[in-house]
């Protein structure tokens, strides 16, 4: 009850102080050369139901959420949604003092400002497209643009995730030997199935699956990496053939 209580007065003393101290305005800080970071917008370019891709992200997590947040640039946090608070802490106490209370505000309370850089975009893009094809979506295109209005910026990403590519067949080793058999043993219970996305966190997983059943088996030696996957995506249906591949430690040699 007590905790609910500070919380409470963290909210109310929020929202009082709230238009004092936006009204003060965090660009007048700004050098006449500066630009603060806004937000990150991204829109998809698409009507294809994005339902699978949304179940690998979590849940109440919005496709466009999680592209923004992979972002290179995130910009000042909001408190409680509503305004930036820890910046516009950071701009009326700023000092250039090495020691006082105002150099404990704005070092322990206090944000600096996200200043926008446009040289960041094209890295943005190049992570929200490498998290596309993880997901599945191997064509996906991504192109960019930003504004600039009372010197704030806003970065626009338009992502264009082209068709979801799924898992076709899976194939497992075939050879003799006991460190096969014991992944084969193991394939009933196997993450990779016919007509799921081909997902690169869900083949990760599968790794450690496999990898946790020779622990098992006593291959304490054994390194995971040596668990490897290989996938013929040549057909025009979209779809992915994975083989897996076990390597033994002593060398390179596929078992």
């Amino acid at each position: 009850m007590q905790l609910l209580g500070l919380n409470v007065r963290y909210i109310l003393l929020t929202v009082l102080i709230a238009p004092f101290l936006a009204s003060c305005g965090n660009t007048k800080y700004l050098k006449s050369n500066e630009t603060l970071l806004k937000k990150n917008e991204v829109s998809i370019q698409s009507e294809i139901d994005y339902r699978k891709i949304r179940r690998n992200i979590g849940e109440n997590i919005s496709l466009e959420s999680k592209l923004g947040s992979l972002a290179k640039q995130q910009p000042n946090k909001k408190t409680l949604g509503l305004i930036k608070l820890n910046l516009t802490i950071y701009n009326r106490y700023y000092t250039t003092d090495t020691t006082g209370l105002y150099h404990w505000i704005i070092n322990n309370i206090g944000e600096p400002p996200v200043l926008f850089d446009s040289t960041t975009l094209p890295v943005s893009a190049e992570i929200m497209h490498d998290y596309m094809v993880s997901k599945g979506y191997l064509l996906s295109s991504e192109k960019y643009d930003y504004r600039i209005k009372k010197k704030q910026a806003t970065p626009h990403f338009y992502v264009t995730p082209g068709p979801l590519y799924t898992i076709d067949s899976v194939f497992f080793p075939t050879d003799t030997t006991r460190l096969i058999s014991i992944v084969n043993e193991a394939r009933s219970a196997t993450l990779l199935q016919a007509g799921n996305a081909f997902d690169a966190d869900v083949i990760g997983n599968e790794q450690i699956r496999l990898f946790r059943e020779i622990m098992n088996h006593g291959y304490y030696h054994f390194s995971r990496d040596n668990i490897y996957f290989e996938a013929d995506t040549s057909n025009t249906r979209r779809t992915a053939n994975v083989f897996i591949r076990i390597k033994g430690n002593a060398g390179d040699e596929d078992l």
